[in-house]
């Protein structure tokens, strides 16, 4: 029923005007994993203009479609990497830096996000190194070309630290506090406008009453105000007499015998001409006060602004991971912070192969936020009692989403490993795809295969978690971008 619903909503698409400039492309494949819960076999995906169109077993192809056969292959989104210091050099930050990116650390070379291509990785969140507030983390297409045309935007998060107690507590207790001084500081500023301009309004009113009363009170009387007497002009001043020695000056050719005559005392001894090459001297400026009708807050500081925005309007704030390496971290965090509403992905870094976790995951379950870990066992600390993590997280309600251990190729037999202790295989799949994009901020554009999401898809020789499967191709935007074949040659 699906896939005659989809042929026939397809149909309908391509009934429009606009169809004989768009761009179709049809990929037949073994299997086609959607991401959404739904897997077809075989399956098709039909790509409109580097978007998907349609996904099923059956799916009418429009005129001049391309189409890519895979009939041994596996079709599935691209992998989602939140988590990165890939090809990044080592450059630890401290403090609040949440005005701050990665952009500047990166030196794009040609080839130097390959390895992201062939681990069927199609977006990539490298982070600020360092504690406290590092800043922002940006995502990117692992392709070549500059950063900003790599950039996929609005895309990203704020890192904040919570693993280096007290000073990343201190930190984040400093950059809230930094914030509300500046909040207090603008609200007397207007407050101080504000009086300012009632004053200026109440003033001018007085005036104007002033005189309105004036000009009855006149008319009243019958009189008008007198014409204001002309001022007599000043008497002109006597020329100075001439000397004898002037003009006899005058009849040799002479202006003067003494070339401060007729020059007043103050200016004797000065060139006539240089008077007017003389600078004239500026008066000091002084700041004024504001005036306008418009007020203008003081200039914060951008380390600033971000937090201004968690206290004022956190639902306009950016996103935030949280970055925990114990049980006691995120204690600390939600004692200190927990009113703050900053609503945090959380990312769970193990310390080796032993974790405390364990302690916390109820209170976590409780607060429902996405949890981002790497997917291993570990070991209760000091005891060869194993945990899987992951498990108790999504049993307890916690969306979950992965970041390889170490290798980008062993990214997926990893959370094989996990599927074979007890791990759901759609909530996996979901884990490397659908989830690590809603964490960077695009939830609606990548890791599922609906209707207008990017087409950005990779071709596996099997089923993705097993073993020895490898990606054969990737596209990105319906266009190949990578293939094993030519990898080869």
């Amino acid at each position: 029923m699906r896939s005659l619903f989809v042929t026939a909503a397809l149909l309908a698409v391509l009934a429009t005007p606009s169809l004989a400039q768009d761009r179709f492309v049809a990929i037949k494949a073994k299997k086609v994993i959607t991401g959404t819960g739904q897997e077809f076999s075989p399956g098709m995906l039909v790509i409109r203009n580097g978007k998907v169109e349609a996904v099923g077993t059956k799916v009418s192809l429009p005129p001049k479609c391309e189409v890519i056969e895979a009939p041994d292959q596996v079709l599935m989104p691209g992998l989602v990497l939140a988590r990165s210091r890939y090809s990044l050099p080592s450059r630890r930050r401290s403090g609040n830096n949440s005005h701050l990116d990665v952009r500047k650390e990166l030196f794009p070379r040609p080839g130097d996000m390959e390895d992201l291509l062939k681990a069927g990785i199609v977006a990539v969140a490298l982070i600020p190194d360092g504690n406290g507030v590092p800043g922002r983390a940006i995502v990117l297409r692992p392709t070549d070309g500059e950063v900003d045309d790599r950039l996929l935007a609005g895309a990203g998060y704020l890192r904040i630290t919570m693993d280096r107690l007290p000073t990343d507590k201190l930190t984040l207790r400093g950059a809230f506090k930094e914030a509300e001084s500046w909040i207090e500081r603008i609200k007397k500023a207007r407050e101080a406008w504000e009086k300012q301009q009632k004053s200026a309004a109440a003033a001018a009113a007085a005036k104007k009453a002033a005189e309105a009363a004036k000009k009855k009170a006149q008319e009243q009387k019958g009189k008008t105000p007198p014409a204001p007497k002309p001022q007599p002009k000043p008497a002109p001043k006597p020329k100075p007499k001439r000397s004898s020695s002037s003009k006899a000056a005058e009849a040799l050719g002479h202006d003067h015998d003494d070339p401060n005559e007729g020059i007043e005392p103050a200016l004797a001894g000065v060139d006539p001409e240089s008077l007017d090459a003389a600078p004239t001297p500026k008066r000091p400026t002084r700041p004024t006060p504001q005036t306008g009708k418009t007020f203008t807050p003081p200039k914060t500081p951008e380390r600033a602004e971000v937090f201004m925005t968690f206290l004022q309007k956190p639902k306009e704030g950016p996103r935030v991971l949280l970055e925990l390496g114990g049980a006691s971290d995120y204690l600390h965090f939600v004692d200190g912070f927990g009113e703050r509403k900053l609503d945090p992905f959380l990312y769970l870094g193990n310390r080796g192969t032993e974790s405390d976790l364990f302690h916390v995951i109820d209170k976590i379950g409780e607060s429902g936020a996405t949890v981002l870990l790497h997917p291993r066992i570990t070991y209760e600390p000091y005891t060869r009692t194993q945990r899987n993590l992951p498990l108790e997280l999504s049993r307890a309600g916690c969306p979950v989403a992965f970041v390889p251990t170490q290798s980008l190729q062993g990214w997926r037999e990893e959370v094989a490993l996990l599927i074979r202790a007890g791990f759901d295989r759609e909530e996996a799949i979901a884990a490397i795809t659908k989830r690590p994009a809603q964490l960077v901020g695009l939830g609606t554009e990548l890791g599922t295969l609906e209707k207008g999401r990017l087409a950005d898809v990779i071709l596996l020789d099997d089923d993705p978690f097993a073993p020895g499967a490898t990606v054969q191709r990737v596209f990105l935007g319906g266009e190949p971008v990578w293939s094993a074949e030519e990898e080869t040659e």
